[in-house]
């Protein structure tokens, strides 16, 4: 390895000169000044300590630091006489450079060096240069600004001292920069865990602050579920007890007509008089025709009149106004017997001859269909046009003779029974809940007279 020192400085004219150069590495010329313990500087620090020819130079600039010395690569040739001119271009004030180059032999170089230093020093500064360096001053000095003493043997000692001050001071200072470091991770490490947690708690507050609104709106739907389903029931009981009310209302109203008729009966029969009072014959309807003149009633028997002469109410479809039902052959007797005994009459049930005669009018019989027109919607209450439930009698359109509900409403019991069958009894005239045909007033059918049916009512013939 070859070591070039070079130092130079700007002189008065304001140019820059080279003021000392050194081969640093085999023979040298002693007389080139203090640059010969710079180059003897780095090569022992070099040999001996073992240390990199950079960490040797950043040594020297540690100890120096008005100056600095560089390390620059010289490419083959680069110092040839024929190229000293370039060695000019890379000096500068206050700095110092270190050349390396492989390719040259340390005599070559240093013949070289001697070259350069006789073209750019003065002859009289190197004599005065020489003079004191024989006394061993300017050297001295210089060898004595990086701590080597007077000799190499001198300054071994202190150098090593010194570097072992400089290596435990580096450890030191290592140490310190590995534990502040240390420190300081886990001071980062401690806030990074803390920020952690504290973003875990929110989390879970949020989350838990989710739960309990999901739960309070669930329980609030819930809550108003129940209060909608209690009004909903609510609202169905006053509905039930308005129902009732006028229920009672009505089965008053009812009683007290009964107990009035009952009264008026009960007056009549005291007062003896063979012609008894009759609130049923004002609606009955004289018949006349081919057969004996009969009456027949307008209207089929109201639940309200069933209630007056016996005191009960059997019908499904309980309504002053509407048919009495539920009721059969027989009870129908029973009621023509008490009724019989109050107006002194002799009311009953039209036989199925005559019940056919009048529905189609008598005399008057226009021929219809069905009792009074053609058009079952006009005259009859049945299965398309009643709701599923009776209706006030009287509603729909007469037939010829003025006779309402002979087509639908309730069926109507006839006092005769068909041939060879005494143990059944006809019926006629369809119902609320049955077919058109079954509502024309040639239909006709029979049962035992025991049978009650939601469907099947009566009318008075007299």
């Amino acid at each position: 390895m070859i070591i070039r020192i070079v130092s130079s400085e700007i002189s008065a004219d304001g140019k820059e000169k080279t003021v000392c150069s050194v081969n640093g590495v085999g023979e040298y010329n002693k007389s080139q000044t203090g640059a010969v313990a710079v180059a003897e500087t780095v090569k022992e620090l070099v040999e001996k300590e073992g240390l990199t020819l950079q960490q040797a130079v950043d040594r020297i600039n540690e100890i120096k630091p008005e100056g600095k010395f560089v390390i620059a690569s010289a490419e083959k040739g680069f110092f040839e006489d024929k190229r000293c001119k370039d060695a000019e271009v890379v000096t500068s004030k206050g700095t110092f450079t270190v050349y390396v180059n492989n390719q040259w032999t340390p005599k070559k170089f240093g013949n070289f060096m001697l070259g350069m230093n006789e073209k750019f020093n003065d002859i009289a500064e190197k004599e005065e240069r020489v003079a004191d360096e024989k006394k061993g001053g300017f050297f001295s000095k210089v060898k004595s600004i990086f701590g080597l003493g007077d000799t190499a043997e001198e300054t071994k000692p202190t150098a090593k001292a010194d570097d072992a001050a400089e290596k435990a001071a580096a450890e030191k200072a290592k140490l310190e920069a590995e534990k502040a470091a240390a420190e300081k991770a886990k001071a980062e490490a401690e806030k990074m865990k803390a920020e952690a947690e504290k973003k875990a708690v929110e989390k879970a507050k949020a989350e838990a602050e989710k739960a309990k609104l999901e739960a309070e709106k669930a329980a609030l739907d819930k809550l108003k579920a129940e209060t909608e389903k209690a009004k909903a029931e609510l609202a169905a009981a006053e509905k039930m007890k308005a129902e009732l009310e006028k229920a009672k209302a009505e089965a008053e109203k009812a009683k007290a007509a009964a107990e009035k008729a009952q009264a008026e009966a009960s007056a009549t029969a005291e007062a003896g008089t063979s012609k008894k009072k009759d609130p049923f014959f004002a609606d009955m309807v004289k018949v006349e025709g081919t057969f004996t003149d009969f009456y027949i009633s307008k209207y089929q028997v109201t639940q309200a009149q069933w209630f007056a002469v016996m005191g009960n109410n059997p019908s499904k479809f309980q309504s002053n106004n509407c048919p009495v039902e539920m009721v059969s052959w027989e009870d129908c007797q029973l009621f023509l017997k008490k009724l019989n005994e109050l107006t002194g009459k002799k009311y009953r049930l039209p036989t199925s001859g005559e019940w056919q005669f009048a529905a189609s009018g008598g005399q008057k019989s226009k021929n219809f269909k069905y009792a009074g027109s053609n058009d079952i919607n006009e005259v009859a209450w049945y299965g398309e046009n009643s709701g599923g439930t009776p209706h006030p009698v009287g509603q729909k359109q007469p037939n010829e003779l003025g006779l309402y509900d002979m087509s639908g409403n309730v069926s109507e019991w006839c006092e005769d029974w068909p041939d060879g069958q005494k143990n059944s009894r006809f019926y006629r005239g369809g119902t609320f809940c049955g077919s058109a045909s079954c509502c024309e007033v040639s239909k006709c059918d029979y049962v035992i007279p025991s049978y009650r049916n939601r469907t099947l009512g009566f009318r008075l013939a007299l």
